[in-house]
This record gives C-alpha cells, sequence and structure tokens, in this order.
C-alpha cells in the first residue's frame, strides 16, 4: 500500500468545498430554503471527499476512482457554467447577492477546474487487472488468514 499525499489533501479540500458550497447556495437561495436541507442536497458531494481519501491512501487499488472522480469534476463544471448566467443576473436583481458568496462559488469553480486537470494528467498507478508494460495482466495478491 502506497499511499499518494497530494491526493489526501484534495480530500481535505473537498470536504472544505462541501461546507463552502453549502454557504454560498444558501446565500443565494436566502429565506427560501433552510441550511440542513441545502446540506442534505449536497451531501452526494461527500462521496468525492471519500473517494479521494482512498485514491491517496492505496493509488494501485483504487486508481479506478480516477475516472469518478473526473467525470464528477466535469459535471461540477458544466453546472458551473450552467448556472452562470442566473448568478450575474442576481448582481443586478431586486435582492443582490453579496460579491463574497459569489466569489465562493467562483472559487470553487477553480477548484474544480484544477483538481479535474491534475486528474487528468497525474502519473496513473496500475490498478487491479490493469496491463503491466510488459502485456501481462496485473494479479493482486491477496492474504489468506
Amino acid at each position: 500500500m502506497r499511499t499518494k499525499s497530494v491526493f489526501l489533501a484534495f480530500a481535505g479540500v473537498e470536504l472544505a468545498r462541501y461546507f463552502l458550497v453549502s454557504r454560498g447556495v444558501s446565500a443565494l437561495a436566502g429565506q427560501d430554503a433552510s441550511p440542513q436541507v441545502l446540506r442534505f442536497l449536497s451531501s452526494p458531494q461527500l462521496l468525492m471527499v471519500a473517494a479521494f481519501f482512498f485514491l491517496g491512501l492505496d493509488p494501485r487499488r483504487y486508481g479506478s476512482f480516477r475516472q469518478l472522480l473526473l467525470v464528477g469534476k466535469v459535471l461540477a463544471l458544466a453546472s458551473a457554467l450552467l448556472a452562470l448566467p442566473s448568478l450575474l443576473s442576481s448582481l443586478r436583481g431586486a435582492a443582490p447577492v453579496r460579491v463574497s458568496d459569489l466569489a465562493i462559488l467562483g472559487l470553487v469553480a477553480a477548484w474544480d477546474l484544477a483538481s479535474g486537470l491534475v486528474l487528468l494528467l497525474a502519473r496513473r498507478e496500475d490498478g487491479p487487472g490493469a496491463e503491466r508494460p510488459g502485456g501481462e495482466p496485473y494479479i493482486e495478491p491477496v492474504e489468506a488468514k
């Protein structure tokens, strides 16, 4: 088992991202939705935290999580692009949103882009069943107890 500390750090940042998104969305929703409901709705974000944690813990065993994380980052960026016109129009709306709340969501989108690029460009570890350079399949050793 080899740890990859960059992905462990990413798990911590993703946990912070969860709370930042909850705060930003709660500010945008105003009085219409309770913070607990918004945290409940954004709770699938915690799967990203777990995936980054396990990918950092053992990149060889959990290497297949990389593709799922990358898909999650692409979906998060696509959602941010779809929400951008609405967010920008809220700046001049009847009840304007604080620029700091929009900045939080901008930082979250920047993090999604940066972490997605790292996932895309980082050197891959061999996962279970992956082909070795010699063309032989890799069989993960199992300890019998």
